[in-house]
């Protein structure tokens, strides 16, 4: 009877490769610093293209001051849009 191997190992230098390789992908994907964003309204589709100026549309279209609720409320949020 024949026995099979069992295949050998790869070596380092290949795992290594293997690794780099796989690092590689999915970075076309990333976000540049920089691209434009756009914030969505709370209340409506509109976007802006920064806060304050979805802040100043929700004060004047909706009258919902966000800063003015979050101070009065006491409201904290370290990653919050201030």
């Amino acid at each position: 009877m024949s026995r099979s191997r069992a295949p050998d190992s790869p070596t380092d230098t290949e795992q290594d490769s293997n690794l780099d390789d796989s690092d590689e992908e999915g970075w076309e994907d990333v976000e540049v610093d920089g691209e434009d964003i756009s914030v969505v309204c709370l209340f409506c589709p509109e976007t802006f293209p920064s806060s304050e100026g979805v802040f100043e549309h929700c004060a004047i279209v909706h009258g919902f001051e966000y800063k003015a609720v979050r101070k009065e409320l006491g409201l904290f949020f370290p990653s919050a849009v201030l």
